[in-house]
């Protein structure tokens, strides 16, 4: 398991709604997305479902990169993305203030 999620004494960290950092069960870090989504069935009926992304990282440093990359893709304007890139920031100092 890394050592952010020992030293955090935790096995789970939420970095928003649906961004979670796991442990991969080496050394590593999956990040986790999670979305809701409709199916449409075969009967015509729709069922709404979580889809799970999964994204394996090596260290803490590449996986919150591709957090960032992931959440900066999603802004329309540029303080949209100010204001993410501000939210990621202060999610990482939060991280290093409970790790260090």
């Amino acid at each position: 398991m890394n050592e952010v999620f020992t030293k955090m004494n935790s096995e789970r960290i939420e970095l928003t709604d649906n961004f979670f950092l796991l442990p991969d069960g080496f050394n590593g870090i999956i990040l986790q997305r999670e979305t809701e989504k409709i199916r449409r069935k075969k009967n015509e009926t729709e069922e709404k479902y979580i889809h799970t992304e999964t994204i394996f990282q090596p260290t803490i440093s590449k996986t919150l990169t591709r957090y960032l990359q992931l959440t900066a893709s999603e802004a329309k304007t540029v303080e949209e993305l100010r204001d993410i890139v501000l939210r990621v920031e202060n999610k990482i100092n939060q991280i290093k203030e409970n790790w260090g």
